[in-house]
């Protein structure tokens, strides 16, 4: 499954959302939490890195602003959760929904997104 990267002195958590063989995820592309929501189809990202070990912000897409967390990145599999927003300090929104897992694997990419000083506190 995932595993922790080190990459020119800066630790990071490299995020398989889904179920992923050894094989496969060999052959999985890396891709960053912003192109990730590019190839997803978002505009106008907005990415705060949280105080401990997550990182969250909002997107338009189709005309629908969403707001998205991704969950504590020092889990192996952590949660990548996505929802409607009303505006951009809505962070309770609508239905939660996790499509990126699916999304990244049938594309075969794999999500690495650095980890801080801040994410050691």
């Amino acid at each position: 499954m995932a595993a922790h990267l080190v990459s020119k002195g800066h630790h990071c958590t490299s995020v398989n959302i889904g179920y992923f063989s050894n094989s496969a995820e060999t052959t999985m592309k890396t891709i960053n939490l912003k192109e990730a929501l590019k190839l997803f189809g978002a505009t106008n990202i907005e990415i705060s890195k949280g105080t401990y070990n997550y990182r969250s912000g909002f997107f338009d897409k189709d005309g629908q602003l969403f707001y998205f967390i991704v969950e504590d990145l020092r889990d192996e599999n952590p949660s990548f959760l996505i929802k409607t927003a009303q505006h951009r300090k809505d962070y309770t929104g609508g239905t939660n929904t996790y499509p990126m897992g699916r999304f990244l694997e049938e594309q075969g990419l794999k999500l690495v997104i650095p980890r801080t000083r801040q994410d050691y506190n």
